[in-house]
């Protein structure tokens, strides 16, 4: 995956930008990964949980950690991202303009929408968030 300065190649295990290789924690790696194989798709802290973390039992603020440290590498401003956007309330989105695909990638793949299960997660969190307030 190509986002402005950005490669993400996922087959070598790398991330460089403006070609030079940064290093991130094997978290860091599968959450951007996750991310940017679904540009513009907004994920809660619990799917990333859920993604990352699997069966471990974490509190959310886990991914925010992470999230911080990925930003501490990636940004040149970690207070104005342009590479992984919090969208307050509800989770985080890789960047949604600018991302193409590498060669060995499909345009289909550039913009992948969220398998049924990914999507069903989207409404029980929303659902349970709503269920929570009402009570």
């Amino acid at each position: 995956v190509v986002f402005a300065d950005l490669v993400i190649d996922a087959a070598r295990h790398e991330v460089r930008k403006r070609g030079e290789l940064i290093r991130l924690t094997p978290r860091e790696f599968e959450l951007l990964v996750t991310m940017s194989a679904h540009p513009g798709l907004v994920f809660t802290r619990n799917q990333l949980l859920n993604r990352i973390w699997g069966d471990e039992v974490f509190d959310e603020r886990l991914v925010d950690v992470h999230m911080a440290g990925l930003r501490k590498k990636l940004e040149d401003d970690p207070a104005t991202p342009r590479y992984i956007e919090t969208i307050r309330g509800v989770g985080f989105r890789f960047g949604s303009r600018s991302v193409s695909s590498s060669p060995a990638h499909s345009p289909s793949q550039r913009f992948a929408s969220p398998a049924p299960a990914e999507s069903q997660a989207w409404r029980d969190d929303t659902n349970n968030d709503a269920g929570a307030s009402e009570t």
